[in-house]
């Protein structure tokens, strides 16, 4: 990796971990592991690759915290939670919030 890509890496990780809300940093993880196939609104199933816990340090949040905005994104119908599955139902949805 460049030291530019480095610095642009080390500055998203920065900027999301101080500058968004619990819910832009859960909303913007979860498009992040779909990857790149968001095209349109068709749903689309992840696999979250380690445990909520883990998931949630990643993102600077306690474990509770993290559950509770996968609940608020489920009950806004955005997603749908089983275990570590994770069905994206509103992509563009969750893209928004994510902003």
């Amino acid at each position: 990796m460049t030291r530019s890509k480095t610095h642009l890496n080390l500055y998203a990780d920065l900027e999301s971990c101080c500058l968004k809300s619990a819910t832009q940093r859960v909303a913007g993880y979860l498009l992040k592991i779909a990857g790149e196939d968001l095209r349109g609104d068709k749903p689309r199933e992840v696999l979250l690759p380690v445990s909520k816990s883990v998931v949630a340090s990643s993102l600077d949040l306690t474990p509770e915290t993290f559950s509770r905005e996968l609940h608020r994104l489920s009950t806004r119908k955005l997603i749908s939670v089983k275990h570590k599955n994770i069905l994206i139902s509103d992509v563009s949805g969750l893209q928004m919030l994510a902003e």
